[in-house]
């Protein structure tokens, strides 16, 4: 049974709504937080390395209970319900102005408990989410096309979030309340578009349960042991072994590379808030026109040739930072062009694989287990990331980094490349 095109405008504008808020999240919470919230980067290190802990906890347990989960709207779309409010009232107390002046532990405890909010709401809506598209359609062309597009709708919320924000910093003087201001407005955009898309997604899911054609039954456990030996039972599936390297690591520098932007255009580069927001519309729009390239070539090549073309273009933009200067400020822009339509490439064809690994899987150990397998790729993606900026913090504050301080910059691009920021002060 095919799926409706209001189902499938549903489906893809859950992702839209998600990158909507997560986008701006992810670009600028490590940066916030030393350079608006003024937290000491060795505690921002320790927030990301136990949020990050808790962050590969939660994969599985969500994977796993909703893969059990039994009710008239299937398995997943309860999840979705239920993460949808947590999520945005995380994210937007996130931006809320600090008042008075709170010492660094209570900013590390008050930044820490706030991210795990977030990412508890996060999780229990995105893992079920992704799996949602197995027990709504068995067709793997059309579980393809709807990857396609729900990659799509991730970008045009990101890029609809960046708008906002390109308005919300012009006219919102003020520089710490104005990303409080942000956090309110992408909310306002949230929460109506997610309420319509779970209503849709409900009535969808109960049509799809009563008539049969896609089996998606509970996968039931008795003992946590015998989750274990699963476990070690899909490790032993050389397929889902490769989707996931192949889906961590790319997410992983996709993910890193957000984290370092803010550095690299605003303290390394010199621009303005305004001016990242740019570079990142320019290469969210490319993206998007890389996803439509990507769903009319797959019909003829190969996805691995396609795949392969996107993280050549995502390397070579790679290999060219450490020849990029300050007083070259344009070359950004072009760039920006390159890494979209890299990230996008490399990003859409590792998921598009890792949807169809759920009837793979069955096949092979005789149990749908689409959460859980989805929850490890997530949970090995989400410990790369969390290590990698680790790492970058800590090498942050190993250089003396001081947020507000613009002057003698003496450190070249080479230097971000490898997620390092070389700051020299002048003592005044």
């Amino acid at each position: 049974m095919a799926m409706q095109l209001k189902t499938i405008v549903a489906y893809v504008c859950v992702n839209l709504a998600l990158e909507h808020v997560n986008s701006v999240f992810m670009l600028f919470c490590i940066w916030y937080m030393t350079n608006k919230a003024l937290v000491q980067a060795n505690f921002v290190g320790g927030v990301i390395i136990i949020y990050r802990i808790w962050d590969a906890l939660n994969d599985p347990i969500v994977g796993y209970l909703s893969d059990q989960t039994s009710t008239r709207w299937g398995r997943r779309v309860p999840w979705l319900a239920g993460g949808m409010l947590p999520y945005v009232f995380f994210f937007v107390l996130f931006w809320k102005p600090q008042t008075g002046t709170p010492s660094q532990l209570y900013l590390f405890f008050f930044f820490l408990l706030v991210q795990m909010g977030i990412d508890g709401g996060y999780t229990s809506i995105f893992v079920p989410y992704i799996t949602l598209l197995n027990d709504l359609t068995t067709d793997y062309s059309e579980r393809f096309r709807v990857n396609i597009l729900r990659f799509v709708g991730s970008i045009m919320g990101s890029g609809s979030a960046f708008v906002l924000a390109f308005v919300v910093f012009t006219f919102v003087t003020d520089p710490v309340s104005q990303f409080f201001v942000l956090g309110c407005c992408i909310a306002t955009v949230y929460l109506p578009t997610m309420g319509w898309c779970v209503y849709e997604l409900s009535r969808a899911s109960a049509e799809v349960q009563k008539s049969g054609v896609v089996t998606a039954k509970p996968s039931q456990f008795q003992t946590w042991g015998q989750l274990f030996s699963t476990i070690v039972q899909l490790f032993k599936v050389k397929e889902f072994v490769i989707v996931l390297c192949q889906n961590a690591c790319c997410t992983v520098a996709a993910q890193s590379s957000v984290h370092v932007l803010p550095y690299l255009v605003m303290d390394y580069m010199k621009m303005s808030q305004i001016q990242l927001v740019v570079c990142v519309l320019v290469s969210e729009g490319f993206g998007v026109a890389a996803a439509g390239i990507v769903l009319t070539a797959a019909k003829d090549v190969p996805k691995k040739t396609l795949f392969f073309y996107g993280t050549t273009a995502w390397l070579f933009f790679y290999a060219c930072v450490p020849f990029i200067t300050s007083e070259f400020r344009w070359v950004i822009y072009p760039f920006s062009i390159i890494l979209g339509i890299g990230v996008a490439t490399s990003q859409m064809i590792p998921m598009s694989y890792a949807t169809d690994l759920g009837d793979y899987v069955d096949l092979a150990i005789g149990r749908r287990i689409e959460g859980l397998i989805f929850s490890l790729i997530h949970v090995a993606y989400k410990v790369g990331v969390g290590l990698s900026l680790l790492v970058f913090e800590q090498l942050l504050h190993s250089t003396g980094f001081t947020p507000h301080v613009r002057s003698g910059v003496a450190c070249s691009l080479c230097d971000v490349s490898f997620m390092r920021v070389t700051h020299t002060h002048t003592h005044t």
